[in-house]
């Protein structure tokens, strides 16, 4: 069965779906989209944005906003214009692209139980950094002072004199940081 359902551009969105796959194309207002079982694509999401699936990946691109997104067992893939950020897949990779003009205005999270985080932001981003995995190495390809410790599997560190925080964390996947 598919439905299809036509609103205005920008309007409330509360999606709940048991078992199947949700494509939203570009709206803004407060979005909120869970499925028990399934994939989630979403295009051109502005606003307070919830993506939530238990058991499917997201490819979530052209975002701006205040962004949640969830997997309990999938892959992300995120990109976008950002003021609040907290990704986290159980079992999955995160790929996630920041777009020029994104702020850090409250601590972001990035979080993976099994699998590689790769990140890239504007060189002009400005935040701390705390970043850990388990089992995996740190690839930074950006310029970042130290303000803690750096070790195989932990770096502390500013970027661009630093602000809130950003918490990256792969219990067992390796993590890279990169520029746009």
């Amino acid at each position: 069965m598919r439905i299809v359902v036509q609103l205005p551009a920008q309007a409330t969105l509360d999606v709940h779906t048991g078992d199947g796959a949700v494509s939203v194309q570009p709206r803004s207002g407060d979005i909120r989209i869970h499925t028990a079982d399934g994939p989630i694509t979403a295009t051109g999401l502005k606003g307070e944005i919830s993506l939530e699936t238990n058991d499917g990946r997201v490819n979530a691109t052209g975002l701006d906003g205040n962004v949640r997104i969830r997997s309990g067992d999938g892959h992300l893939v995120v990109s976008g214009r950002f003021d609040r950020l907290d990704l986290t897949s159980g079992d999955g990779g995160i790929e996630a692209r920041v777009e020029p003009g994104s702020r850090v205005t409250t601590g972001w999270m990035v979080r993976t139980g099994d699998g590689r985080v790769h990140l890239n932001v504007p060189t002009n981003l400005k935040a701390d950094l705390d970043v850990h995995t388990g089992d995996g190495g740190i690839t930074l390809d950006l310029p970042i002072q130290i303000t803690g410790r750096i070790t195989r599997s932990t770096v502390l560190g500013s970027m661009n004199g630093g602000g809130p925080a950003i918490t990256i964390r792969s219990g067992d996947g390796s993590i890279t940081i990169g520029p746009v």
